[in-house]
This record gives C-alpha cells, structure tokens and sequence, in this order.
C-alpha cells in the first residue's frame, strides 16, 4: 500500500518566566520530555496496515544525568494508519467488518533494563502496556530493543540544565486487542527517540543602568 499521508507532530514545551519587578529579565524553561517517532507495519488477520506511532513522556533516564540501571516512564501515545485505510481482502468484508487496524491514543506504562553501556552508548530492553481509546476500550503491549547516544548534563553556570540528553533508534514488536468484535493487532516498529533534559534559560534581576559622569 502506498502511504499517502506521513503525520509528523513536534511538540515543542516552552514557557515564560514572569517575575513580579518591573525590572527583572524573563527567562525560559523546557521542561524534560521523551519524544518516540515511529513507522508502523500492522497485520489482523487478512488485514495489514503501515502507519505512525507518536509517544511523548517522562522518564527516569531523562531526568537523571547519572547512568541508570532501570528506566520507568509515563506518558501519552497515538497509533496513527496511514490514510485511515487498512488494505482487506475483499471489498464486502471493507463494507461489512469493522476495521481491526484502526487510530489509537491512549496513556502508556513503560519498564526497561539498561543491557549496555560504554562511554556515552547505552542499549535497553523494554516492555510497555498501553490503555487505550479505539472506538471504545482497548490494551496493548510491547517489548522494544533500542540504542541511543546520550550525555548527562548538570549544567548551573548561566544556564540551568538538568538530566539527560539523547538520541536513539529502536525496534519493537507489539500486540493490540479491543473489543467490539475487534481482531488482535499484530504491530512492527522502527523508530528514533529523544530525551531533553529540564533546561532553564536566562531569568533574574536586569543589571541597573550606569549611572552618568558627573562633572
């Protein structure tokens, strides 16, 4: 199936600092966040599917700039199909079965072991459950390998920055389940990940002007 539509979401978090004086500097704050982008591969019985997957979160890993052997992270994921259009069998079953492979969002759990680490490389394994909204109730797993390049960063010199930075790739097999005479979803997945830490910019008192030379 051709993909017609490749969504893409950058979700940016950027806030203004206010201050009570008049005189004080704004500053800026990004608070930290893991970012998922992923191209999707589902089967349903006869049915298959390519699409997107979106997850955005917290981790442990993100916020801490120190290597860690466990990762636990909360967050919000969207399974997106290409042009809404799962390839079937038949055009009946197109008009009398309700599509297994369908758009999905919902809150997610994730647990992960750190398996690798060598100067600033770092492997995990992951299991995740998801609980989710398909046309009514539905729960998913997934076990995920994946690999990043990351650094720590305990930053306080003008600038506040907090936690870890990183950008990986993964692989995950998954499966989805729903009701309403839903089949299970069988899913495949290549992605890329990013952590931001919290990163404080600017803020505080402005400097008073100088005072003019007296003659």
């Amino acid at each position: 199936m051709k993909l017609r539509r490749a969504p893409c979401l950058v979700v940016v978090l950027v806030a203004g600092l206010e201050s009570a004086p008049s005189h004080a500097c704004p500053g800026m704050v990004l608070p930290p966040f893991t970012l998922d982008l992923g191209q999707t591969w589902s089967e349903s019985g006869s049915t298959s599917a390519t699409g997107s997957v979106l997850l955005i979160g917290l981790n442990r890993a993100t916020l801490d700039p120190r290597p860690v052997d466990f990762d636990v992270g909360l967050g919000y994921v969207r399974w997106s199909v290409a042009g809404n259009d799962a390839d079937t069998g038949t055009t009946a079953a197109r008009s009398t079965v309700t599509p297994s492979i369908a758009d999905a969002q919902g809150g997610y759990l994730e647990l992960a072991a750190r398996v690798q680490e060598s100067s600033h490389v770092r492997s995990w394994l992951a299991v995740r459950g998801e609980l989710l909204d398909v046309d009514g109730a539905a729960v998913g797993v997934a076990a995920r390998v994946s690999t990043e390049l990351w650094t720590g960063t305990n930053a306080r010199n003008g600038m506040v920055a907090i936690g870890s930075l990183a950008i990986g790739l993964y692989a995950e097999v998954g499966l989805r389940e729903g009701g309403d005479g839903r089949d299970e979803v069988r899913t495949f997945t290549l992605g890329i990940s990013v952590r931001s830490p919290f990163v404080l910019i600017g803020g505080g008192p402005a400097r008073p002007p100088a005072a003019p030379n007296s003659q």
